[in-house]
C-alpha cells in the first residue's frame, strides 16, 4: 500500500528519454495504480502528465503522491539538469510530493470555525515542518473578518488555503448555527450559503460538510437534507471513530473522535500508533491550535505521524463521495439508470422540474408516466453491489397523481441478485407512494449468496404518473437518507 520514493534513472536528462519509476511496496494500491507504477517520460511535459495519472492512482488509496506543478515543469524545461541532480532537489523530490509510508492506516486532521491560530500557529508550522501532511480546514464563513480579533480575516483564510493547496476547505455552517435546534428554512440557509460562500472566497469546489457542536447539532433529518448537498458530512465526539479502510464505500456520515486537547493528547497519541498497526482512518479534530493544545503538543503528533509512516490526509480524500448509488437526486438526468422495462402502450421515463419535499436540495425528479394506459407497468434500475448477511435499507422520496387503473401502485424497490443475475429473495418493496412528497423505505437482510442489488422505482397499473427523489442505499448501519 505505500509509495516511498521515486527513482530517476542515473545518465540522462528528463527531456532525454528519461525512465522514472514510482515504487510501490507491500500490495498494489489499485489496477490503475499498478498500470501507473512504470512511468517512461520522453519529456517533462510527458511526465508530469503520467504523473498526475499516479497521483489519481495513489490519492485513491490514501492520497501519498502528489504530481509536480507546472511550474515545477516548467523549472526543469528551462534548464534540463542531470537526473541525479533532480533526484536530490528540494523542488522535484521533496517530501510534499512523496511521503514515505509504512503504516497499515491513516489519520484525517480537521479544524473547526476559522480561528485565527489557524494562521500565525498551524500555517508556518505545516508549511515549513510538515508540508506533505494535508488537514481539512472546516471554515464558517460568518465568523470571518469579525471585529472581536478572534477569527481569521477573509485575506488571511485565502493565504492559509494558498499555501497549503492540498489541504480541504470543508462547511462549518454559515454562522455556526445548531442545525438540529433550527427550523428548516434556517438550516437550508446554513447549508447552501456557506457552501456558495466558501467556493466565492477560496475558488474551489466544497464537498465536505462538517457539523457544528459534532454529534449534539445533528439528526435523522438534518443528515438526510444534507445528502445531495455535500458528498460526505462529518460528526464528532465519537470515541471509537475509526474506520475500516475497506468499509467506507457509501459511507456519508463519517465520525471523529472527541476533540483533541491537552487532556486528551496521550490519547491522540495513542490513536496514531493505531493507525499504524491496523488498516483503520483516526479522524482526529481540534479547534485553536496554540490553545486548544500546545505548539509542543501539536509537533509531537505531527511528528509521530512522519515518524511512524502514518499518511495525515484530509477527509475529502480518506471518505469517497458518499452514496452507492449513481445520481440517487435525477440532478443528472437519468445517467446511471439504464435497466428500464415497460408492458402496456405510451408509457415514459424521464426527468422534470420539481419542487422537492421539504428541505431536500435539488430542482429535479425522476418522473416514470402512462398518460392512456391504465395497465402494465414501467420502471427503471440500477445495479449495486451488496454483500451476503448484511443488512440493507433502500429509502427515498415519492408521490403519484392517480387517473385510473386496478392494483395501481408506486413503490421504490430492491432485488438480491448473484453475479449471474439470479434472484435470490425475491423482491423488497416499500409501501405505495401517495398524492404528496412522501418518504419511503424497503429494509432487510441480503441471503446467502448475494454479490448484488437491482434498484428500481416502479409505476403500476396506473393511468397516470408517478415522481421519484433523493433516493439512497446502503448499509442499515450508515443511515437511511433517502
Amino acid at each position: 500500500m505505500a509509495v516511498t520514493r521515486i527513482e530517476w534513472t542515473e545518465g540522462s536528462a528528463p527531456i532525454e528519454g528519461e525512465t522514472t519509476r514510482i515504487v510501490v511496496e507491500d500490495r498494489v494500491l489499485s489496477q490503475a495504480a499498478a498500470a501507473a507504477a512504470d512511468i517512461s517520460a520522453t519529456a517533462a511535459q510527458s511526465y508530469a502528465s503520467q504523473a498526475d495519472l499516479a497521483k489519481v492512482a495513489a490519492q485513491s488509496a490514501l492520497g501519498v503522491f502528489t504530481a509536480p506543478t507546472a511550474a515545477v515543469v516548467d523549472s526543469v524545461l528551462a534548464d534540463p539538469t542531470s537526473a541525479a541532480s533532480i533526484r536530490q532537489s528540494t523542488t522535484f523530490a521533496r517530501r510534499v510530493d512523496v511521503q514515505p509510508v509504512s503504516a497499515r492506516g491513516a489519520v484525517t486532521i480537521s479544524w473547526d470555525d476559522g480561528w485565527l491560530e489557524w494562521y500565525t500557529n498551524l500555517l508556518p508550522m505545516l508549511r515549513d515542518e510538515f508540508p506533505h501532511q494535508n488537514h481539512t480546514f472546516a471554515y464558517t464563513p460568518g465568523l470571518l473578518d469579525n471585529p472581536n480579533g478572534l477569527y481569521q480575516t477573509t485575506a488571511q483564510a485565502q493565504e492559509l488555503a494558498a499555501a497549503l493547496p492540498h489541504c480541504e476547505i470543508a462547511s462549518h455552517s454559515q454562522t455556526h448555527a445548531n442545525m438540529k435546534n433550527s427550523t428548516v428554512p434556517v438550516r437550508v440557509a446554513e447549508y447552501d450559503d456557506s457552501k456558495a460562500n466558501l467556493e466565492t472566497i477560496f475558488g474551489v469546489p466544497v464537498t465536505s460538510f462538517v457539523y457544528p457542536f459534532g454529534g449534539v447539532g445533528q439528526d435523522d433529518s438534518t443528515n438526510r437534507e444534507l445528502y445531495g448537498r455535500y458528498d460526505r458530512v462529518v460528526s464528532a465526539g465519537n470515541p471509537m471513530a475509526a474506520t475500516p479502510l475497506d468499509d467506507r464505500f457509501g459511507m456519508f456520515i463519517t465520525p471523529r473522535l472527541d476533540e483533541w486537547q491537552s487532556s486528551s493528547h496521550q490519547r491522540m497519541l495513542a490513536e496514531v500508533r493505531k493507525a499504524a498497526a491496523q488498516p483503520v482512518i483516526v479522524n482526529i479534530y481540534s479547534h485553536r491550535a496554540g490553545t486548544t493544545t500546545t505548539l509542543a503538543e501539536l509537533r509531537e503528533l505531527f511528528t509521530l505521524c512522519d515518524t511512524l509512516g502514518v499518511p495525515v490526509i484530509n477527509i475529502r480524500d480518506a471518505y469517497p463521495a458518499g452514496g452507492i448509488l449513481t445520481n440517487p437526486g435525477a440532478e443528472q438526468g437519468v445517467l446511471g439508470w439504464p435497466g428500464l422495462g415497460a408492458t402496456g402502450t405510451g408509457k415514459v421515463f424521464d426527468t422534470v422540474t420539481v419542487t422537492p419535499d421539504t428541505g431536500m436540495p435539488g430542482t429535479q425528479a425522476f418522473h416514470l408516466s402512462s398518460p392512456t394506459d391504465p395497465t402494465g407497468f414501467i420502471y427503471a434500475s440500477q445495479y449495486v453491489p451488496a454483500v451476503e448477511g448484511r443488512s440493507y435499507t433502500l429509502s427515498g422520496r415519492a408521490k403519484i397523481a392517480y387517473v385510473a387503473g386496478t392494483g395501481s401502485y408506486a413503490k421504490i424497490r430492491y432485488q438480491p441478485m448473484d453475479l449471474a443475475g439470479v434472484n435470490l429473495g425475491g423482491t423488497v418493496a416499500s409501501a405505495d407512494a401517495v398524492a404528496s412528497w412522501t418518504r419511503l423505505t424497503a429494509a432487510g437482510v441480503m441471503p446467502a449468496g448475494t454479490k448484488q442489488v437491482r434498484i428500481d422505482f416502479i409505476l403500476l397499473n396506473t393511468q397516470g404518473e408517478a415522481w421519484f427523489d433523493h433516493l439512497h442505499f446502503a448499509p442499515t448501519s450508515a443511515g437511511s437518507l433517502g
